[in-house]
């Protein structure tokens, strides 16, 4: 029996989950085999566990306790695989109580934790670019209240997409569009690759970029506002052109 406990509610007939709020997500970790229960002389519960093979002689016993009832801080703490990396969003139930917040990111439950280099979306979203295809993360989130003390929160879990199989337009913000946007693509491959913009009729309004690319993910910044007088508000194609294939989506440019 790994990770979740249940039992069975006999007034009601109601099979139910036992809630263990001394682990993440209220579950014993996976990997851990649940084998009995045992209650001492005080009517304390014990739970006997072992973290090694069936046959295998390491063994956990652990006591379950109350928690004594605290204020709700998070209330939100989520994750989002996005084609350009992770999205994490939360909120607290009251954000003033916090001067500073940071991500922290570790490839295992238990730690090392480092912090995360993410972009700032808003003071309650940031994304984390800076992660491998197909890995698996745990985020936690850390805040620093007005007198210094820093509230470390329970982390969640998260896998990023796997590599790009062919070139993909990953990302035009904002859209629309009233002045400078940024528009990330990724190359499965080193390859030589344009970013165009065109109209609809298909004439070629500006060039993003051109050239030799890397394999991997790239950022472009550009502004409708050119030498020659700004690009007209209307509907344009972002078009990525590389060995053959052509990707293109929407962007609409207001005044």
């Amino acid at each position: 029996m790994d990770g979740r406990l249940f039992y069975a509610d006999l007034a009601s007939g109601e099979i139910l989950e036992f809630r263990i709020p001394q682990f993440v997500n209220d579950q014993i970790p996976n990997r851990l085999t649940v084998h009995g229960f045992g209650q001492d002389a005080a009517g304390e519960l014990y739970a006997l566990v072992t973290n090694t093979p069936a046959n295998g002689t390491g063994g956990i016993v652990y006591k379950f306790a109350p928690e004594p009832p605290t204020a709700t801080l998070l209330t939100r703490f989520e994750s989002a695989v996005e084609t350009d990396g992770i999205r994490l969003r939360w909120a607290f139930y009251n954000p003033s109580e916090f001067v500073s917040v940071s991500v922290e990111r570790s490839e295992r439950e238990s730690g090392p934790w480092i912090a995360v280099a993410t972009v700032i979306g808003d003071v309650e979203e940031a994304l984390d670019r800076s992660v491998s295809p197909g890995t698996t993360y745990y985020y936690r989130l850390s805040g620093t209240d007005r007198s210094g003390t820093v509230t470390a929160f329970a982390p969640i879990v998260a896998t990023a997409n796997e590599e790009f199989a062919s070139p993909a337009l990953t990302r035009i913000a904002p859209n629309p569009s009233t002045g400078p946007i940024e528009v990330e693509f990724a190359m499965p491959r080193a390859d030589a690759a344009s970013l165009r913009l065109l109209d609809l009729q298909g004439r070629v309004v500006a060039t993003l970029a051109s050239g030799p690319h890397t394999a991997g993910r790239h950022r472009v910044s550009w502004s409708p506002v050119a030498a020659r007088g700004r690009v007209a508000a209307g509907l344009y194609f972002l078009e990525l052109r590389t060995n053959g294939v052509v990707r293109s989506q929407r962007l609409v440019l207001t005044r």
